[in-house]
């Protein structure tokens, strides 16, 4: 946050984006961009398409650039445990 502060001070328009995120990245990205309050950060995070499933329960749901997030509002999203492969450094 210090990072679009500066930004917006200097004049720029900071804009946060994703590279490829899965959900869970995308959802971390967009609550920095929402914690920037009247700044107005532009955020494009539509990597969403791109995965066949979502690892998040419940999904998280874009449509024409807007994340619908609805269903957060009375519960924590979790990972799909079972999305995920154990990865061990041997």
């Amino acid at each position: 946050m210090q990072f679009t502060r500066e930004a917006h001070k200097l004049g720029m328009m900071p804009v946060i984006s994703s590279s490829f995120e899965s959900s869970l990245g995308i959802l971390t990205l967009a609550n920095l961009a929402a914690a920037a309050g009247d700044m107005h950060i532009q955020a494009g995070l539509d990597t969403l398409s791109w995965f066949e499933k979502d690892i998040l329960k419940p999904p998280l749901k874009s449509s024409q650039g807007t994340l619908d997030l609805s269903a957060f509002n009375d519960q924590t999203p979790e990972p799909d445990m079972q999305m995920l492969t154990e990865v061990r450094d041997e």
